[in-house]
């Protein structure tokens, strides 16, 4: 429906943003944080998960990496 077609859209965003080449599942996350989804805003309320907790975590977890392929989390190790 609409939310998960806006969903798809921030998620696209995200991925411009961070000059990915592909969408992947950090990009999901942040657009989660955007949802107009009820359900979906009231478990990320509850775990306390907004935009600025969920790229924090992001931003720490790939560091300067990109996403430059369909398969970015083989690159890890």
């Amino acid at each position: 429906g609409g939310a998960l077609s806006q969903m798809l859209s921030d998620a696209e965003e995200f991925r411009k943003e961070f000059k990915d080449d592909y969408i992947s599942v950090e990009h999901f996350m942040l657009a989660a944080t955007k949802s107009p989804q009820p359900s979906l805003a009231a478990l990320l309320k509850k775990l306390r998960l907004d935009e600025a907790v969920v790229r924090k975590a992001v931003l720490t977890a790939r560091g300067n990496n990109r996403v430059t392929d369909q398969n970015p989390e083989a690159k890890l190790g």
